[in-house]
């Protein structure tokens, strides 16, 4: 090939290829990050980090206030934004992301900083005792937070076996919630995830009936099938020694 074309189509490869990291570069910058989490005891803060300060932390605490000290997992909507949180042996791991982010991810990431920061102060925060005067030993897990939230916000392949897991564990207790609703009126959501498991129960006893049922009827085609045999042997039987007695082979009974 002639020169001109080798340097042309390197050139056009190259601007194909720039081309694509913009657009890569572009997906990271519109797709919003994890840009808010805390980790609390009840409704003390004990850490937190965010990237984009807002009213919304009002509503963190009014959220907290909210959140049963059982182990759960739950997510709320409020207007474009989701709040996100887990609860582990009373601790409380929560995010806050664009309401676009999704929830696997979020989940995700609560799984990480959960596993992290026990492994760093479950001696201490199980000890019981007022946590109020010691929370600057917790300030170093704030690096955590914001190197955790960075991570997930621009890593949107980091998908392994706790992933499916967490995706598992959506489908049985996340809830989207109006978070407007649930402060102003107090609304329990246990509510709904009850009607999920009756329902998945419903579901399960559907099938396990429809499988008697196709059982049942089964058999009952069987029989059916046996009675009309039965007849059908019957007839012929009938036909065959009838033919039999007019040919005079069997002799008339006197």
């Amino acid at each position: 090939k002639p020169l001109c074309c080798c340097v042309l189509e390197v050139l056009v490869g190259a601007s194909f290829l720039l081309h694509l990291l913009l657009l890569s570069t572009f997906y990271h910058i519109i797709e919003m990050p994890i840009f808010y989490s805390l980790v609390a005891k009840g409704t003390q803060i004990l850490v937190e980090h965010t990237d984009q300060p807002g009213t919304y932390l009002d509503i963190v605490k009014k959220l907290l206030e909210k959140v049963a000290p059982e182990n759960a997992k739950k997510s709320y909507s409020f207007q474009s934004y989701t709040f996100h949180y887990q609860v582990e042996d009373g601790i409380t791991f929560m995010c806050l992301t664009d309401a676009a982010f999704g929830v696997r991810l979020p989940f995700t990431f609560l799984n990480d900083i959960s596993k992290r920061f026990f492994t760093q102060y479950a001696s201490i925060v199980n000890v019981p005792q007022p946590l109020a005067g010691r929370l600057s030993q917790f300030e170093p897990f704030g690096r955590t937070l914001q190197d955790r939230m960075a991570f997930y916000s621009q890593n949107g392949g980091v998908d392994n076996i706790s992933v499916v897991k967490t995706q598992v564990e959506e489908v049985k207790q996340v809830m989207q919630q109006n978070i407007e609703k649930v402060l102003d009126r107090g609304q329990k959501i246990e509510v709904l995830v009850n009607k999920t498991e009756t329902l998945n129960n419903q579901s399960f006893d559907f099938r396990k009936n429809a499988t008697k049922l196709k059982r049942k009827m089964w058999w009952q085609n069987k029989g059916l099938c046996a009675v009309l045999l039965i007849v059908f042997l019957l007839i012929v039987a009938g036909v065959v020694v009838g033919a039999l007695y007019w040919k005079g082979i069997i002799p008339p009974i006197k």
